[in-house]
């Protein structure tokens, strides 16, 4: 088992974020490979950060995964999303996400999604 010594940034542009030009280097946004480990099973870690003194609204068109979201008071397992996601940012936040692979996250679920 080969164990990286730090994450592997995943140096390809964004897809699905609407209104906006995501680079795979803009500031505050990141995405990382997996560990050889979850390769199987994650496409990739994602986090975002903000720091805003007005607020913005920021839509994504949802690829179609689950994904696993921490952040501060409000972590989650979101299921497929099948249309656009949309969340008000305000003040300064973050959030680490890993994207699934489609049925990657079968084998850590006893049920349908």
């Amino acid at each position: 088992m080969n164990k990286p010594d730090r994450l592997r940034p995943k140096l390809v542009d964004p897809r699905g974020v609407l209104h906006q030009r995501m680079t795979a280097t803009s500031p505050g946004y990141g995405r990382f490979w997996p560990d050889e480990d979850l390769a199987p099973f994650v496409e990739h870690l994602w986090t975002v950060a903000w720091d805003l003194e007005v607020p913005t609204v920021s839509e994504v068109l949802a690829h179609p995964s689950v994904q696993l979201v921490v952040e501060r008071d409000a972590s989650a397992v979101a299921g497929v999303f099948t249309g656009r996601f949309v969340r008000r940012l305000e003040g300064s936040g973050r959030v680490l996400g890993v994207k699934f692979l489609p049925g990657g996250f079968r084998p850590f679920l006893d049920g349908p999604v």
